[in-house]
């Protein structure tokens, strides 16, 4: 994650906030925020609408499967997520009074923006909900920056400013499908 953060400083942006997407981002952005100790850090997380017990039902049964039948697995749920929450991205309430509460808003600048980290973008869905929500707690969103370790995908529904992997499954030790 340092070489991500070595990026953010050599285009002379120091974050005057580190956003971490819980449960995945935390890590990340911690190490990320290593580097930036002036930085406010706060972490965030964002509840999606899913039916739980189906899904950990069917996440049971699934782990048992050989590893390539998994990767083909998530890489169709992926691609079905992104068709389906292309049309719905949504502020999510809980965030935006988060970060209206939480927020330094009058550190913001063009050269201490807030960046938003977690450890993959899939669908793209919880980071574009998180920055639809800063964006209703008043930061504009050239203000906001995105880091990820990984972008799933070729097209989710937001893309980061700082990625180091690109078109890969990483299977995180702290992620359900590890």
């Amino acid at each position: 994650m340092l070489s991500l953060a070595e990026c953010a400083s050599e285009q002379q942006l120091t974050p005057a906030c580190i956003v971490g997407v819980l449960n995945g981002g935390k890590l990340p952005a911690q190490h990320f925020a290593a580097q930036f100790p002036t930085a406010q850090i706060l972490f965030f997380k964002l509840q999606r609408q899913t039916s739980g017990s189906l899904k950990s039902s069917i996440l049971s049964k699934v782990k048992k499967l050989p590893r390539p039948i998994i990767n083909i697995l998530r890489s169709l749920e992926m691609s079905l997520s992104i068709y389906i929450r292309r049309k719905s991205v949504l502020v999510d309430e809980d965030a935006t009074s988060y970060f209206k509460e939480h927020l330094r808003l009058e550190k913001i600048t063009e050269q201490s923006p807030i960046f938003l980290v977690d450890d993959a973008i899939d669908s793209g869905a919880t980071l574009a909900t998180l920055v639809e929500s800063l964006k209703a707690a008043g930061v504009k969103r050239e203000r906001i920056k995105v880091v990820a370790i990984v972008h799933t995908l070729s097209q989710p529904l937001i893309t980061a400013d700082f990625v180091k992997e690109r078109g890969v499954l990483i299977r995180f030790p702290w992620s359900g499908d590890a």
